[in-house]
């Protein structure tokens, strides 16, 4: 399951419980030696063999967090903040434009002192049109899709049901990843709640915070009875250019994920972050994100999001 490898825990800053909650991983059964139990594949032995490259297991960093340190925090205008953000990589219709894009992945997993213990490597087609069209072609003959609410997944060709609830969670995070900081324009998902201007090692930050829109298209906090929605900051510096950070706040378990977002790049008139990387409380890495190519101008049609 590709999307474990980035569950990189950031806590609130709260005094932590003698016994904190482990988490819970997007779509992934974790044994008691905490190696995900997929479908279809046997458990792995307690002291797994040398793995050649993009084989190795992920390293799953579970760590009290810290946020930075604030000083100076002062209301930013009313006004959305968002788009100061487009001015820098360039507006919403302007990646919407680039129709039907691939995305060739890299993804790195580092172990304790940032050296790279695995490497993984698959493919993304995703319509920028829309926000919800994904498909997903991994080197072990994986196949996942979305189109809108309906997923699919298969292995070699043979349809798999059992891997469809897993594929959801992981067709939504690489699909905000491909759209990111664009998908936060859509208002029919996301909603900005607030922002502000945070002091930081003597530079000035805006923080803008924003969440996904409940089912009931809510404002704010959910009402007493209705499902949490994921929330997310993004950090950019006040005097302009591209964010500089992403966290991404999971409802369902409360996970913190801190992703520092580096090497802009200029594709078809638009900047996009060629590499992302996900970092625990101490600022060490965890896992990279590296986009090899960025292709737009894919044809494409519903019959690529679907199960063929």
């Amino acid at each position: 399951m590709i999307s474990l490898l980035l569950c990189v825990v950031l806590q609130d800053p709260v005094p932590v419980p003698a016994r904190a909650p482990k988490a819970d991983p997007i779509g992934v059964t974790i044994d008691e030696r905490g190696w995900p139990v997929l479908p279809d594949e046997p458990r792995r032995p307690l002291a797994p063999p040398a793995s050649p490259v993009g084989e190795t297991a992920p390293r799953i960093v579970e760590t009290e967090a810290a946020q930075p340190v604030e000083q100076g925090v002062r209301p930013a205008d009313t006004a959305s903040a968002l788009p100061q953000i487009f001015t820098a990589v360039r507006s919403p219709s302007a990646f919407r434009s680039l129709g039907g894009i691939t995305i060739w992945w890299r993804l790195s997993v580092h172990g304790p002192l940032g050296e790279t213990i695995g490497v993984r490597e698959f493919t993304q087609l995703a319509d920028a049109s829309v926000v919800d069209r994904d498909r997903l072609t991994f080197a072990d003959g994986r196949v996942i899709g979305r189109l809108g609410t309906s997923i699919f997944a298969q292995r070699h060709g043979m349809q798999r049901l059992s891997l469809a609830e897993q594929s959801a969670d992981e067709l939504g995070l690489f699909g905000l990843q491909a759209r990111l900081p664009w998908a936060f324009a859509d208002g029919q998902k996301f909603v900005e709640t607030a922002s502000d201007l945070v002091s930081l090692s003597g530079e000035e930050l805006l923080r803008v915070r924003l969440q996904a829109k409940s089912h009931g298209d809510a404002i704010g906090p959910s009402p007493e009875g209705a499902p949490p929605v994921d929330t997310f900051e993004l950090w950019v510096a006040a005097a302009g250019g591209p964010p500089r950070e992403f966290v991404h706040t999971l409802a369902r378990s409360g996970q913190r994920r801190r992703v520092l977002l580096e090497d802009w790049r200029e594709v078809a008139g638009v900047l996009v972050p060629f590499r992302r990387v996900y970092v625990d409380q101490l600022g060490r890495p965890a896992t990279t994100l590296e986009v090899l190519r960025f292709e737009p101008g894919a044809a494409t049609a519903d019959r690529d999001f679907r199960l063929q």
